[in-house]
């Protein structure tokens, strides 16, 4: 009998503490075959030969940091995952599990003896496919983690059947589609991130109750918040939120500032020279990821939980040294807003130094502005206190200022990589009129306007009569937009007469003729084809959304022409051409070595990276191509061309609907179906990849692997890749020393890329962390099934079946010489 009792108290210890399971508890077997459906067929995660793949574990009952095996043949895994509550605190922990696949099951202490699967983190796993639709039936799942990842396609609606839900994090995936309203109405959940996708549409009417924090920044979301939708921590990016919905009609009727200034993880102080007023910036309560200042001035957003530090260190070299001893800490993209600002230019200073004692991080990140990328790769180090200084605008449309702290993902040597900042000052760089300066101004001008009404009458009518010839009707202003104007006839002289001598290249939107304005500055002039663009309004707003666009591998617009039915475009001249004349032309003088040419591999990727994620309006390029990559005279690239298919209304008769890219570089869902993604993008910069590394033109008869001939670089590379046991012989003769190592990654990258299922090609992000070898690139895909045709000999196919551009213009006597212009 004592036995007994001991035997019971034992197992009851057993259970309770949360080791693991007893041999009376199973877990649930059709969550369990949903499970591993999820994984092995659809997300494909590695298990290893006897049908295991090791887990996270820590601080499950006593255990510490431990790893185990998840048996998928196994009647109760769970063991060993095993909490005793489903409110403990390790189901919500997600500081632990990042790169690890991580569950966690609870069994409820009743008659029955099943236990359910609770926790289900796969956070940066690198995972491709689908949300599938199996995840029903976790039917007691409470957390859902699959952050930074690479699934796409819809959110599945199901998903708001699981009815214990409390915290869904999907955000840095590739998911697009309508927003299921299900998953707004779980009476559960708490915690919804969605963060970096490509959700468009708009929300639903109603929400549960107890949802409380959401993020959708960084999505194609459009429409307004319902009234209903009271008590939202946050929301990001849509028109409809108060004050960062990023319209004027926020501030209509409100006071409008000039200026702000924060002490970053400290109290309120004034400045030393007692001119300024940092306000405090010491909220760091409990799940709050969004915090609006007292006076509405600025507001923060983080999507995890920040970390204030202080220190009693001197800063001796910095002129407001207490700014300096305090920090704020995050791991994750860090945002600041001055909210309701007069329009017009700012200096933005931003101060830094590291006071962690503990080094628990790598500082570096991306400072956006604007959403403009200022300041790449930026690092904190242990060295004195700096400031960094940026002049920034400020439009009439948001009157906002965003700030932008983007930590880098993918590190070496490093856990893990955060964002540190001590301070920030927003000042303007106009004279601020008070109210007595502004009713002085009025009487002023009502004095003289009569005078000067009845004086710009004459000479308005004197200069139209004297100008005219010159000017047009039609010719409007830029509505305040920073975008310089340039006149025909300047843009006339500049290039004489638009000489063909002075032709750079010819494309699908228009002639590139080289100019060289009245002060000597050289530039690329783009005579757009269509006389009849758009109309005037819709044309400067598309020109100003693409003059914001700034990065450092983006061609710079410097303005444009607008002048009656004339549309020009102005560029930064690229004194040696495109990449596809370096590659492959008959005249090319220029040596691409293995560097140069590795660089400008990473410098398409960071370039199309910003367009897809960082730009204020997301851009899909749409026809890049080896001609649209330009080199500057010391071979630096730059993307062209990027937002121009905007420019041109769908009745345009030369530029189709369906498919606006060229030949050879088209992916597939776009050239048959007109299906439209970033994925787009992802394919053709694969096939430029391979050009860059060949040193071919991606059409072109003279491809030649075993006995036959191939008119597809993709045929050629594949053939080699399928038939031959060294990827190598892909590379260009004319590269006499290159890495192997780097060949061989590049080579897989750009096959990841050029799958036929959109779905699973990686985002540019990951592309990029796989060209600098920070992420593995994973198992490779078999010979895409679109090269079917091309190897059955129908080489017709693909050319005849797809809407060509001008860009295309002689495309099939042209796809043998392979050597273009500049365009």
């Amino acid at each position: 009998m004592k036995i007994l009792i001991v035997l019971i108290f034992v197992s009851s210890l057993f259970f309770h503490g949360g080791i693991a399971a007893t041999t009376y508890y199973q877990t649930d077997p059709i969550e369990l075959e949903a499970l591993n459906a999820i994984l092995i067929e659809n997300w494909k995660i590695p298990f290893k030969g006897n049908n295991t793949v090791t887990l996270y574990n820590s601080t499950v009952g006593d255990l510490k940091n431990e790893t185990r095996s998840w048996d998928i043949n196994a009647t109760n895994p769970c063991t060993g995952f095993i909490v005793d509550d489903s409110e403990n605190q390790r189901v919500y922990n997600r500081s632990s599990s990042e790169g690890k696949l991580d569950i966690l099951c609870y069994c409820a202490k009743n008659n029955s003896s099943t236990c359910n699967i609770i926790r289900l983190s796969a956070w940066n796993l690198n995972i491709s496919g689908t949300i599938p639709v199996e995840i029903e039936k976790l039917k007691k799942l409470v957390f859902l983690d699959l952050y930074s990842n690479s699934l796409s396609g819809q959110l599945p609606a199901i998903l708001g059947t699981l009815s214990d839900l409390k915290f869904i994090d999907l955000c840095f995936n590739d998911l697009a589609g309508k927003l299921p309203n299900t998953i707004f109405n779980i009476p559960t959940l708490e915690y919804l991130y969605l963060n970096n996708n490509d959700f468009n549409d708009g929300l639903p009417d109603k929400k549960s109750d107890n949802l409380t924090t959401i993020d959708l920044s960084n999505n194609n979301l459009e429409g307004y918040i319902d009234p209903k939708w009271n008590g939202v921590a946050f929301v990001s990016n849509l028109k409809g939120l108060e004050c960062l919905q990023q319209t004027s009609t926020c501030f209509k009727g409100k006071e409008l500032f000039t200026s702000f200034a924060i002490n970053c993880g400290g109290e309120k102080m004034e400045s030393a020279d007692g001119k300024t007023i940092f306000e405090a910036d010491n909220n760091n309560e409990t799940n709050t990821y969004f915090y609006v200042a007292d006076k509405n001035k600025w507001a923060v957003t983080f999507s995890d939980q920040r970390d204030l530090i202080n220190s009693k260190k001197d800063i001796t070299d910095a002129q407001d040294p207490k700014l300096y001893q305090s920090a704020i800490i995050s791991t994750k993209i860090l945002k600041y807003y001055g909210l309701g600002l007069k329009v017009g230019n700012y200096t933005v200073d931003l101060m830094f130094a590291n006071i962690d004692a503990d080094d628990r991080y790598r500082y570096i990140f991306d400072i956006y502005i604007q959403g403009i990328l200022e300041e790449e790769d930026c690092e904190i180090l242990k060295e004195p206190a700096f400031k960094k200084t940026y002049k920034v605008l400020v439009t009439n449309d948001t009157k906002n200022l965003e700030i932008s702290f983007n930590p880098k993902i993918y590190l070496k040597d490093f856990e893990s990589s955060a964002v540190l900042i001590s301070a920030i000052k927003v000042t303007p760089n106009f004279k601020v009129e008070n109210g007595s300066t502004k009713r002085s101004a009025t009487v002023i001008g009502a004095s003289v306007g009569v005078s000067v009404f009845i004086l710009s009458c004459t000479v308005g009518y004197y200069l139209w009569k004297r100008h005219g010839k010159y000017r047009d009707e039609g010719n409007i202003e830029l509505n305040g937009l920073e975008v310089n104007k340039y006149k025909f006839l300047e843009l006339n002289i500049a290039t004489e007469n638009f000489n063909p001598a002075n032709k750079l290249g010819e494309g699908g939107f228009g002639v590139v003729y080289k100019g060289t304005l009245y002060n000597g500055d050289i530039v690329a002039v783009k005579k757009l084809l269509a006389e009849s663009i758009q109309g005037n309004e819709q044309f400067i707003a598309e020109v100003a959304t693409i003059s914001e666009v700034r990065q450092r591998n983006l061609v710079k617009l410097h303005g444009c022409c607008c002048q009656g039915n004339k549309r020009m475009l102005v560029y930064e001249y690229m004194e040696n051409g495109s990449l596809d004349t370096a590659l492959y032309g008959r005249t090319s003088q220029l040596e691409l070595d293995w560097d140069i040419r590795f660089t400008i591999c990473l410098g398409i990727a960071k370039g199309l990276n910003y367009l897809h994620q960082y730009s204020r309006h997301r851009i899909i390029h749409r026809d890049i191509k080896s001609r649209n990559i330009l080199l500057d005279q010391h071979l630096n690239l730059k993307i062209c061309d990027f937002g121009l298919a905007k420019l041109y209304e769908d009745k345009m008769t030369h530029i189709t609907t369906r498919a606006s890219g060229t030949y050879g570089y088209l992916a597939p869902e776009y050239a048959l179906s007109g299906h439209l993604t970033e994925k787009v993008d992802v394919f053709a910069f694969g096939v430029v990849v391979l050009e860059i590394i060949s040193g071919k033109c991606c059409v072109d008869y003279s491809f030649v692997s075993f006995g036959s001939n191939q008119s597809y670089i993709m045929q050629w590379v594949w053939n080699i890749h399928e038939n031959m046991d060294d990827d190598l012989a892909m590379v260009d003769p004319k590269l006499k020393s290159f890495n192997k190592e780097e060949v061989c990654r590049i080579i897989q990258v750009a096959l990841l890329c050029t799958q036929m299922d959109s779905m699973r090609r990686p985002s540019m992000s990951h592309v990029i962390a796989m060209l600098n070898g920070e992420k593995d690139i994973g198992t490779l895909p078999s010979k895409p099934s679109y090269l079917m045709f091309w190897d059955a000999g129908d080489s017709s196919r693909g050319v005849d079946d797809i809407e060509f551009q001008p860009d295309q213009f002689d495309s099939r006597q042209q796809i043998s010489s392979c050597s273009y212009s500049q365009s």
